[in-house]
């Protein structure tokens, strides 16, 4: 976990306290799990995208978009970044 995601946890955890009073009551694995979907819906805000080769297709503008996609991907401990084909909606390759 890099510096920012762990201060941000450390805040998360201060604040959920203060206004969850249940949050207390919740287990490790609930509350990382709701940590993580946070941090990772923090991360698609963070993605640029740039016009891909198809009409209706995109690609991450640049490495920090790279970056934020790859950590989204790793928070939702999603392991395999495969693309869908816009005319056969197939996955058509994992990168």
């Amino acid at each position: 976990m890099n510096m920012n995601l762990a201060s941000f946890w450390l805040e998360m955890e201060k604040l959920s306290s203060q206004f969850l009073p249940l949050y207390f009551s919740l287990s490790f694995f609930c509350k990382e799990a709701i940590f993580r979907v946070v941090a990772a819906i923090l991360h698609i805000g963070n993605i640029d995208f740039a016009k891909g080769k198809e009409i209706d297709s995109s690609v991450p503008k640049d490495d920090k978009a790279k970056f934020h996609l790859k950590t989204t991907a790793e928070l939702l401990m999603y392991e395999c970044h495969c693309i869908v084909t816009p005319h056969t909606h197939m996955i058509s390759k994992c990168l």
